[in-house]
């Protein structure tokens, strides 16, 4: 009860106040006789409701992390079929462009479902949150001030990454097939202008994204949407005289400019590689676009090598057998083996210093403690 209220030091048990957060993870008291936890005793009430609270925060967590997964692989596996299949494609008909993509509009209806189940107002910290504020309101009490620590923002803002991922998988693989001689001129144009329609607003929502990712500091995001961001620009320059919208169109002299301005932006993408850890495996990619940019054409809608790493070793983010910990800036991490911090890493969202030495986390690392106890229980 003490992690919960304020008691006064001269009379035992009379509370003075409360905590707006409580000071550590709930445990729920059992009955001496049964063992069985007090989940319906008033005397306890905050204490229970706040321990579900978090159990259902922890299983929205792994949920989230799980389907997160599932959809990074599908797309894997939608960008090695374009790869492998593309040298045998050949083009003579536009209906062969809706079979290749067959997986397409199923892929994306997906990831629309799952940004819409992780947006901040379906998380159950909010929707609690929320509940508690309208019967505030109703009994003319001050309700708690909102905790946006506890929201978890990482899952919108990867889910957004991947929908932007898969936008550029078909597109780049569009603009390749069209790049070909064998291709006749009208079918051309008809893939051009397919490309220049999905470049004009998917370009707005990129930046936003990036805005997105600097404010929460997910640096490993970041780059990969300024990648993205670069290759859409370059895309819709390429197919600008594609554009049915007049204020679409540039001129070739802004062309050169706003090329230019990429080339500045992926250039802070490589210092970004070189000082962050967790982002030295997209140094490689940002070179490549770099190159892509001033020739305007891409040879590869694959992921590389080293992002796949990164996406093995965040499948199996919440799958270890140690303990859960919390980074500087709230992103979660666990430590394997016997749970302890033994040595010092990077955070895989933001690059943030995590870990520890001889059992001793670094400074600005919490415990997530609780959570390892009701792993088994969780049912996703």
């Amino acid at each position: 009860m003490k992690d919960f209220f304020a008691f006064d030091d001269t009379e035992e048990w009379k509370i003075v106040g409360r905590y707006l957060q409580e000071k550590s993870t709930p445990e729920l008291l059992k009955c001496p006789g049964c063992r069985a936890p007090f989940t319906t005793s008033v005397r306890y009430n905050e204490v229970v409701k706040k321990y579900q609270l978090q159990n259902c925060i922890r299983q929205f967590t792994l949920a989230s992390h799980n389907r997160l997964m599932g959809i990074i692989h599908d797309i894997n596996a939608f960008q090695d079929y374009l790869e492998k299949s593309r040298e045998e494609f050949k083009l003579t008909d536009m209906k062969q462009i809706k079979a290749r993509y067959k997986a397409f509009p199923g892929l994306s209806v997906t990831i629309k479902k799952y940004n819409f189940q992780v947006i901040e107002e379906e998380q159950p910290y909010h929707r609690v949150y929320e509940l508690t504020v309208s019967a505030c309101r109703k009994y003319g009490i001050t309700a708690d001030e909102y905790n946006p620590s506890v929201v978890q923002y990482r899952f919108g803002i990867e889910g957004a990454y991947q929908e932007l991922r898969l936008i550029l998988s078909k597109i780049c693989d569009m603009d390749i097939i069209a790049s070909r001689a064998s291709v006749p001129i009208e079918k051309k144009k008809a893939l051009w202008k397919l490309i220049a329609s999905n470049t004009s607003s998917t370009v707005l929502n990129c930046d936003k994204l990036v805005q997105i990712c600097k404010e929460r500091k997910h640096q490993l995001i970041e780059v990969q949407a300024r990648i993205a961001l670069a290759k859409f620009v370059t895309l819709h320059i390429k197919h600008r005289d594609e554009m049915e919208k007049e204020e679409d169109k540039i001129s070739d002299a802004d062309a050169a400019d706003i090329k230019e301005d990429i080339v500045k932006d992926l250039d802070e993408c490589l210092k970004i590689c070189d000082t962050v850890t967790t982002c030295k495996g997209l140094k490689s990619e940002v070179e490549e676009t770099i190159k892509s940019v001033r020739g305007g054409t891409f040879y590869s809608t694959v992921t590389n090598k080293e992002m796949k790493q990164i996406y093995d070793a965040m499948t199996r983010e919440f799958g270890g057998t140690g303990h859960w910990y919390v980074c500087p800036n709230g992103h979660q991490f666990t430590v394997g083996e016997c749970g302890q911090p033994m040595r010092i890493g990077t955070c895989n969202e933001c690059g943030a210093q995590i870990g520890g030495q001889s059992h001793v986390s670094v400074q600005g690392v919490t415990r997530d403690t609780g959570l390892d106890v009701r792993m088994q229980n969780l049912s996703i």
